[in-house]
């Protein structure tokens, strides 16, 4: 939509449009009797379950106007939709709230990187909790440093969220978010059996996981940064990779 705000609600609603006008003329579309779509089958299929309001929708979204705008824009075309990044949450914490919409969070955004998030501050988790909001912690930059969530959870609780929030903001809340609620997250009959057993606060930074179950399986206490250490410590046989032994 070319980077304006006002553009992509525009094409994002026509694309709801196409999408459902695609789902009411599906024989007519197989015949080509229907007027050119901006989309592909496969996309107007996927996206069907969106535009009828069964899948949510991530939406990445900063700015405390732009936050507004899109629930607005859920309401008025009736998806259900899950915010995401909301650095300007704290702001508009209580229409949110009312529109009863979960929020993905990062809590130690609180840097202005751009005009999008001059007002994120590092008690935007403990500001969407304390009015009701979902929140699920996420980590930093990328699944490669999904490690860092707890460390995150843990600021969160530095800057006023409450501890046994920050808790279910890595666990139980992702669940319930995505669906999946009573099958991951938490210790109880039929959930799935991945747990963690730590040293300590799993919140604290120095402490470790000392026994991993994943599906009621116990993990071998390895890493990668383990078996780094065995090859090279020694300097012995094996010690290089094969490439610089030819």
């Amino acid at each position: 939509a070319g980077g304006a705000r006002g553009a992509q609600f525009t094409q994002f609603k026509e694309t709801l449009a196409e999408v459902r006008l695609y789902a009411r003329n599906k024989a007519a579309y197989d015949r080509a009797a229907l007027r050119d779509l901006s989309l592909s089958r496969a996309d107007l299929e996927a996206l069907i379950p969106v535009a009828n309001g069964t899948m949510p929708l991530i939406v990445t979204v900063r700015r405390a106007a732009d936050i507004l705008q899109v629930l607005r824009l859920a309401r008025e075309e009736g998806v259900r939709i899950i915010l995401d990044g909301v650095e300007e949450g704290w702001l508009v914490a209580d229409q949110i709230a009312a529109a009863n919409v979960p929020v993905l969070l990062n809590p130690i955004s609180n840097l202005p990187g751009n005009l999008e998030t001059r007002a994120a501050r590092m008690q935007n988790a403990a500001a969407l909790d304390a009015v009701g909001v979902v929140i699920a912690i996420k980590g930093n930059d990328g699944a490669h440093r999904v490690r860092e969530t707890r460390y995150n959870a843990g600021n969160a609780v530095s800057h006023g969220l409450p501890y046994d929030a920050a808790i279910e903001a890595i666990t139980v809340n992702p669940a319930r978010i995505f669906g999946m609620a009573g099958q991951f997250g938490e210790l109880r009959a039929g959930a799935a059996a991945d747990v963690v057993i730590w040293s300590g606060d799993p919140l604290e930074p120095l402490s470790d996981a000392e026994t991993i179950f994943i599906g009621g399986a116990e993990q071998a206490p390895t890493s990668r940064q383990f078996l780094l250490r065995d090859r090279y410590a020694s300097g012995g046989e094996g010690a290089m990779p094969p490439a610089y032994t030819r």
